[in-house]
């Protein structure tokens, strides 16, 4: 899919080089070579097409155009792990919807796994855990025996998850954990 993207980007942006078409044209054209190349994962190939653009865009004074720019050079210099010049970036983008009283699309607040985590122990600890021994005590004498063997399962399950979520860092930890291995 991104290859044909890719090829039809390069089709676009040969046919604005032989006419004279508008800047806005040429630089959503280029912006789109970057945002492939970003999600081809090459992100030395997206740079130069987003610098063209934000020239083009500034020459033009095309602001929807140079935002698309300017994100797309920051979201470049993260992925080429270089967090000062991506920031430099992203703070123009960002000043720019500010100045214009919009919401950039990067500033919508998302939660990091720390605080997702956070979160999660926060509500198994303020909603279930207290209503664990009243569930225990209202069921007790209709099936004290299964309740409490269901109930220890339930404590175990949660004990086991807060393991995962908090001792392992990646996917292969967590299959190692619970793997044999046989030597």
């Amino acid at each position: 899919m991104l290859p044909e993207a890719l090829n039809l980007t390069q089709l676009a942006l040969d046919i604005s080089n032989k006419q004279k078409v508008y800047p806005l044209v040429r630089a959503e054209t280029l912006n789109t070579f970057g945002e492939i190349y970003l999600k081809q994962k090459k992100p030395k190939d997206a740079l130069n097409p987003f610098e063209e653009a934000l020239t083009l865009s500034n020459n033009a004074r095309i602001t929807s155009s140079k935002l698309r720019s300017l994100r797309g050079i920051g979201t470049t210099y993260l992925e080429l792990g270089q967090k000062q010049d991506a920031l430099t970036y992203l703070r123009q983008a960002q000043e720019i919807y500010k100045n214009a009283g919009i919401d950039s699309p990067d500033s919508r607040k998302v939660m990091t796994d720390q605080e997702y985590a956070e979160f999660m122990s926060y509500l198994f600890e303020r909603y279930v855990r207290p209503r664990l021994p009243r569930v225990r005590r209202h069921l007790d004498h209709h099936m004290k025996d299964n309740v409490h063997y269901h109930l220890g399962q339930a404590e175990r399950s949660a004990r086991i998850l807060r393991f995962i979520e908090s001792d392992c860092d990646d996917d292969g930890d967590i299959y190692g954990t619970f793997k044999v291995e046989r030597g």
